[in-house]
C-alpha cells in the first residue's frame, strides 16, 4: 500500500501534467502548420514537448526522429512520476514497463519474420533500458526466435511466449504472440491493483483496463472479418481478450457473423450503438480510441485516488502522441487541415 504522502504527491503531479497537455487552441495551429520542420518548431515553442525538443534543429529532424522524440517525452513524464512511489517491489506503478516490454517483444517478433532482426538496434528505447526486465540490448543481438528464447528463459515472457514461438526458420503467428503478451499484462496489471488497493480503487481500473480488452475484441473481429475473410470463428475467439464485460455468449456470436457488415450491424445493435454509425463504420479504432478519451478524462477529472488518477493519464497521453503522429503524417502526405482534424481523438 502505498503512504499517503506518496498518494498524495502523484495525484498532485499527474494534474499539473495534465494541465499543460495540448490543447484544443493548440492543434488547431499544429494543423496550420505545413510542413514537419514547422510542426517540431511550435512544439518546441509553444508546448510541454521543448525539453524534449530544446536541442533539435527543427529543419534537420525527420518524422521519424520527431515521433521518437516524442515517445521518449512521454516516458520521461512517466519516470517523473515514478520518483512519487514508495513502493520497494511489486508496485503497481510498473505497469507501463510490462506494457514496453510486450511492445518491444512484438517489435522484434515481427522484425524475425521479416528477417530484419538487425534492425531492432536503431529502433528500440535506450532511455528505457535500466527498467526493463530483459536486457534492450541483448534483445537487439538477438537473430533467431532459438535466441530470443534463450533471452526470455527465466523471466515470465519465456512462459508466456513458448507455445508461440516457433522453431528453426518458420514464422511466429504474431497475432497469437499480442494475444499471449496482452492477456500477460492485463492479469499482471489486475493482480497489482488487487494487491494494493481497496474495492472502489480496483473497480475503476477494472473499468478503465476492462474498457480497453473490449475494444481489443471489437477491433480483432472486425479487422478479421474484413481483410481475413477465411478466419474461422474459433480462431478469433481463441485470439480475444476476456474482458469479463461483454458475455462470452455475445462474443461467440460476434465471431460467427458471416462477415464485416453482418458483424458492424450486429454491433450497432449493442451498447456501442451510441457511438458509432451503422451506415459508416470505416474508421472503427478511431471511435474506439474516442471512447477510451472520454472515459479517461473523467476518471482523471472526477477520480479520487492516485492510481485511477495515474492510469487515466498515461492513457490520455498515449492518445495525444496519436493526435500528434495524426497530424504530422497528415501533413507530411498533404492531407487537408479539416480531413487531419476529423482523425483527432477528442
Amino acid at each position: 500500500m502505498l503512504s499517503s504522502f506518496s498518494e498524495k504527491a502523484i495525484m498532485t503531479k499527474v494534474k499539473a501534467m495534465y494541465g499543460r497537455r495540448i490543447t484544443d487552441a493548440q492543434y488547431r495551429e499544429l494543423l496550420h502548420r505545413r510542413s514537419v520542420a514547422e510542426v517540431a518548431a511550435y512544439l518546441r515553442d509553444e508546448t510541454d514537448y521543448r525539453d524534449i525538443l530544446l536541442d533539435t534543429a527543427p529543419n534537420a529532424v525527420h518524422r521519424e526522429q520527431l515521433e521518437n522524440l516524442l515517445r521518449k517525452h512521454r516516458y520521461m513524464q512517466y519516470l517523473k512520476l515514478l520518483r512519487y512511489d514508495s513502493s520497494q517491489s511489486d508496485s503497481y506503478y510498473q505497469f507501463p514497463i510490462v506494457r514496453a516490454e510486450a511492445e518491444q517483444l512484438l517489435h522484434m517478433i515481427q522484425l524475425l519474420n521479416f528477417g530484419r532482426a538487425d534492425e531492432y538496434i536503431t529502433m528500440y528505447p535506450a532511455y528505457l533500458a535500466h527498467l526493463t526486465s530483459f536486457s534492450l540490448s541483448e534483445l537487439a543481438r538477438v537473430r533467431s526466435f532459438d535466441e530470443l528464447r534463450t533471452l526470455l528463459h527465466g523471466t515470465p515472457y519465456g512462459e508466456v511466449l513458448a507455445p508461440h514461438l516457433p522453431a528453426g526458420t518458420q514464422q511466429a503467428n504474431l497475432a497469437h504472440c499480442e494475444t499471449a503478451l496482452y492477456r500477460y499484462f492485463y492479469a499482471r496489471c489486475d493482480e497489482l491493483a488487487r494487491t494494493h488497493y481497496g474495492k472502489a480503487t480496483v473497480r475503476a481500473l477494472t473499468d478503465i483496463r476492462g474498457t480497453h480488452m473490449e475494444l481489443m475484441n471489437v477491433y480483432l473481429i472486425y479487422r478479421m472479418k474484413k481483410f481475413f475473410p477465411d478466419t474461422t470463428p474459433e480462431e478469433i475467439c481463441a485470439m480475444m481478450l476476456k474482458s469479463g464485460r461483454i458475455p462470452d455468449k455475445v462474443m461467440r456470436e460476434w465471431a460467427n457473423a458471416p462477415d464485416a457488415d453482418a458483424f458492424l450491424q450486429a454491433l450497432y445493435a449493442s451498447p456501442y450503438q451510441r457511438y458509432i454509425d451503422a451506415q459508416d463504420f470505416v474508421f472503427i479504432e478511431y471511435t474506439g480510441e474516442c471512447i477510451r478519451y472520454h472515459l479517461n478524462r473523467r476518471y482523471l477529472r472526477f477520480g479520487d485516488t492516485a492510481p485511477v488518477a495515474f492510469t487515466s493519464y498515461m492513457v490520455l497521453s498515449e492518445l495525444e502522441l496519436k493526435n500528434i503522429t495524426t497530424i504530422i503524417e497528415g501533413i507530411r502526405y498533404s492531407v487537408p487541415s479539416d480531413e487531419i482534424q476529423k482523425l483527432l481523438i477528442v
